[in-house]
């Protein structure tokens, strides 16, 4: 019984990250390897920024190339430059997304007002039921 103890000790132990045992006291310390936890080497890291920091080691991600790109081979300086172009025009893309789903919205809209009241009505119902549908599958996906 004390060994199933003593080995469940170490298992939740070992995988919450916790030394719960000392080196034997007759044990030579000059032959030991000092225990060095993970928390005393990154004494100076930074509190993860998101969840997604908090899974993966903290690095600086590179910006990502367009598709395909990764795939040929592009050495350092010719990566730097994708990545120079991709940042000057990252802004006018953005202002152009924004002006795109203002324009579908105002579509949207003028279209609706050619709809009966009774049209209208089938047509946010219909959309409230896809809206549910995408919620029970995105629920099923993460289970």
């Amino acid at each position: 019984m004390l060994r199933r103890a003593t080995f469940l000790l170490g298992l939740v132990g070992i995988l919450c990250g916790i030394p719960w045992f000392e080196p034997a006291a007759n044990a030579d310390p000059s032959t030991e390897k000092p225990a060095v936890r993970k928390a005393d080497t990154d004494s100076k890291a930074k509190p993860p920024s998101s969840s997604k920091d908090a899974v993966g080691p903290t690095r600086k991600r590179r910006p990502a190339l367009p598709p395909y790109f990764g795939q040929l081979g592009v050495n350092d300086q010719q990566r730097l430059q994708m990545q120079n172009v991709q940042s000057s025009y990252e802004a006018r893309l953005k202002k152009l997304r924004e002006e795109l789903k203002s324009l579908v919205v105002e579509r949207d809209q003028k279209l609706e007002n050619l709809l009966t009241d009774g049209q209208k009505l089938r047509l946010h119902e219909l959309q409230e039921a896809a809206r549910q549908k995408a919620a029970q599958r995105k629920l099923s996906k993460q289970e």
